[in-house]
């Protein structure tokens, strides 16, 4: 009768914890809007600023041609001295959300163009978010790579 009892309680704190199907189908909108917001202040104010908005303070950073980069404070020292020379835009393409709600994932399609001559960089991210205590969604992990097509 007590493991019955016991039993019953983890599940009901399971239950409880996490959202319904709805809730996940609106979270997921969420999140796809909060990424398309953060690729929006990226083409009005520049990469550097809209990660340093959007980054969690202990994101990492995870690119095809560099090593691991820790931290939002590192990745903006990185990205704001050379933010003038280059355009960074993206298209959030698809969000999806844990089933307790609190992790979520978006992935799109980028193009960076260089001012200097205009060349264009093409690849494909995938962004790792956490939702806060707040409420609102930061990146923990940013992912991406240059393709071909």
């Amino acid at each position: 009768m007590r493991s019955c009892f016991v039993s019953s309680l983890i599940c009901l704190c399971i239950f409880i914890g996490c959202e319904t199907q709805s809730d996940r189908a609106s979270e997921r909108e969420i999140l796809l809007e909060t990424d398309k917001q953060f690729a929006a202040l990226s083409a009005k104010a520049g990469a550097a600023e809209a990660f340093y908005q959007y980054l969690d303070s202990a994101a990492v950073q995870i690119s095809g041609n560099s090593g691991p980069i820790h931290g939002r404070d590192n990745i903006f020292k990185i990205m704001k001295p050379t933010d003038t020379g280059y355009k960074l835009l993206w298209d959030p393409q698809f969000a999806n959300v844990s089933r307790c709600g609190d992790m979520g994932w978006t992935w799109g399609a980028y193009m960076l163009t260089v001012a200097v001559d205009s060349s264009q960089i093409r690849g494909y991210y995938l962004n790792v978010w956490e939702k806060k205590s707040d409420g609102n969604w930061r990146v923990v992990a940013d992912i991406g790579n240059v393709s071909s097509k």
